[in-house]
């Protein structure tokens, strides 16, 4: 469902979809992008994002007040993971090395983490909807990562 700003309603509002948003929020998640240089390569100025940004926020906190289904948050992160994935593949890492990330999180955070592997925070997105497909498709794989969790977890294996 492509959602638009309806500009008879929003007339300082840059037309723009809710997937355009989702994009351009993605490509801002990326390790060294900069607001200047995403907006530039949208040709976007910062008022025109901030009014797109706050639009679907709004849109995204009423249907939260409202108690219904969250369909533009929803839609928001499906297209977010979709236009982030496409930005730079899933980082070549096996179940077991997935494991000890995820081990080496609980301790340290998240950031130093994965900074600690040469991965950005994007990275980790990416292979965390990566690894959440294979368990769901492969249980022996989700049985690996589980023995190799609990491993680095008894101090076995360095984090």
């Amino acid at each position: 469902m492509v959602r638009r700003i309806d500009m008879a309603q929003e007339p300082h509002a840059p037309e723009m979809t809710l997937e355009q948003v989702a994009a351009i929020k993605a490509a801002l998640a990326e390790a060294g992008a900069t607001l200047a240089n995403v907006l530039a390569a949208h040709s976007l100025t910062r008022d025109e994002w901030k009014r797109a940004e706050t639009h679907y926020l709004e849109q995204m906190a009423q249907e939260a007040l409202a108690g219904g289904e969250p369909n533009v948050a929803e839609t928001f992160a499906a297209a977010f993971a979709k236009a982030q994935d496409a930005l730079a593949p899933v980082p070549n890492l096996t179940v077991e090395e997935w494991a000890r990330l995820r081990f080496a999180i609980s301790v340290v955070g998240v950031e130093k983490a994965v900074a600690a592997r040469g991965l950005s925070t994007a990275d980790y997105l990416r292979a965390e909807r990566h690894f959440a497909r294979v368990f769901a498709r492969d249980a022996a794989a989700a049985e690996r990562y589980s023995e190799a969790f609990y491993e680095a977890e008894s101090g076995r294996q360095k984090t």
